[in-house]
């Protein structure tokens, strides 16, 4: 929690104490805090700013002053009647209870400090790809157009501000909502949380050249949806790029303030469909027909932020997870050359994203598979950096080599000359 929303909650209790207790006269001083206290709130929303988790402690605190007030003017007569005394108290202690639970339970989160040597940078770019329509809109004359986010190497700038987690959380958040069919609200709180990166910070200078990643979400997220991997990447000397592409993240605001929203799961996937196999009926996006699907139009965008790099130096079913692990296979078997296989049998398809992060019960709510959440990034992490160091620095790691020890729950298998 925030410190303001910290000093909230504890002056709630104090006033729930005050107003619960009768006070000795010798102390009847004490009192006078209750009506303290709406001004701790006020100061909590115009400093730190108002989230919906907050609203019990916004109520409890009125509560309060009214109780308190009343008292005044009704000289302890409130106090005659036991029975309303007691329901008064009961129905404070489950408010008390509710307004210091929800921000715990639903925090804004931190993101842990990579362990890498490097700090971090970050700057956004629009692309145009003037050679491509956009599918997702209906203007025939509209283009291809890409928000990437781009996380560096930086020098260290230990007084300067965080960057946002979501830049554009206002019209991000409503529509991730929207697209898993969760309360519109569920996720505002976004807005407030912030990163270990620095908006266009001094690029670390120690060396010329620096490995480039592509990071690619999946349906319905945002650029920005697996920062705890990005981070420790780039803290160890990785540029990794992050693109919002239209039609498959949750939403992308373009610099003018025209806004993609991503099309609804039985929508986009029969498009997805078609990009495995043929279907009996070949499906369309606005108007156009889609023989191939949408996979290779996706494609096309990594394509085109190659080129432009050169210039610029959880809801799965079980037919998801079956097909979707017989081609990791049938491609592991069919590698011109050697390779690696690696699965995870306890881990869900979201302990590739933050959401772990998002709340400290989202692995006893089952949300993250059977595998603890920091587990499974502290595995991703692992061999995500083992294996971009032997391949894009040539540095070797014995991590590659065999089974791990030290992560017994992954099964590995790897073909090596």
């Amino acid at each position: 929690m925030r410190l303001i929303e910290t000093l909230l909650l504890l002056a709630n209790l104090l006033a729930f104490f005050i107003v619960a207790i009768p006070l000795p006269r010798a102390v009847c001083w004490v009192r006078y805090w209750v009506p303290i206290v709406p001004l701790i709130a006020i100061a909590q929303v115009l400093v730190e700013g108002p989230r919906w988790q907050m609203i019990p402690a916004y109520v409890l605190t009125g509560l309060l002053l009214l109780v308190w007030l009343l008292r005044i003017v009704k000289r302890g007569s409130l106090d005659s009647n036991r029975l309303i005394a007691g329901l008064g108290s009961g129905l404070g202690v489950l408010m008390l209870v509710i307004s210091i639970a929800l921000p715990i339970l639903v925090p804004i989160f931190h993101f842990p400090k990579p362990t890498g040597s490097y700090a971090i940078g970050t700057l956004t770019y629009h692309w145009v790809d003037s050679s491509r329509p956009e599918l997702f809109t209906t203007d025939p004359n509209d283009h291809r157009e890409l928000m990437a986010q781009v996380w560096y190497p930086a020098k260290n700038e230990l007084a300067a501000a965080r960057a946002p987690y979501i830049q554009d959380a206002d019209v991000v958040t409503p529509a991730l909502a929207r697209l898993t069919h969760l309360p519109g609200f569920l996720f505002t709180h976004f807005k407030y949380v912030t990163t270990n990166a620095v908006v266009a910070a001094s690029i670390a200078d120690d060396t010329s050249r620096y490995p480039v990643l592509i990071y690619l979400t999946g349906l319905d997220g945002f650029r920005a949806v697996s920062t705890f991997q990005i981070e420790e990447l780039v803290s160890y000397g990785y540029i990794v790029v992050g693109l919002d592409q239209p039609g498959a993240v949750a939403m992308v605001r373009l610099p003018d303030g025209r806004q993609i929203s991503g099309l609804p799961k039985d929508e986009i996937q029969p498009l997805i469909d078609q990009s495995i196999e043929q279907q009996p009926t070949t499906p369309t996006l606005n108007g156009i027909t889609l023989s191939n699907g949408i996979i290779p139009y996706f494609a096309q965008d990594v394509r085109f932020t190659l080129r432009l790099e050169r210039q610029r130096s959880g809801g799965w079913t079980e037919k998801d997870i079956a097909l979707t692990l017989s081609t990791m296979r049938m491609v592991y078997k069919e590698l011109p050359g050697d390779g690696y296989y690696i699965e995870i049998p306890t881990m869900f398809h979201v302990n590739f994203t933050d959401l772990p992060n998002w709340s400290p019960v989202t692995s006893q709510l089952g949300l993250t598979g059977p595998i603890n959440g920091q587990r499974a990034h502290d595995i991703i992490n692992a061999y995500s950096l083992a294996f971009f160091d032997k391949h894009l620095r040539g540095q070797p790691s014995t991590l590659l080599d065999r089974p791990a020890a030290q992560y017994p729950e992954v099964l590995f298998e790897t073909r090596q000359p």
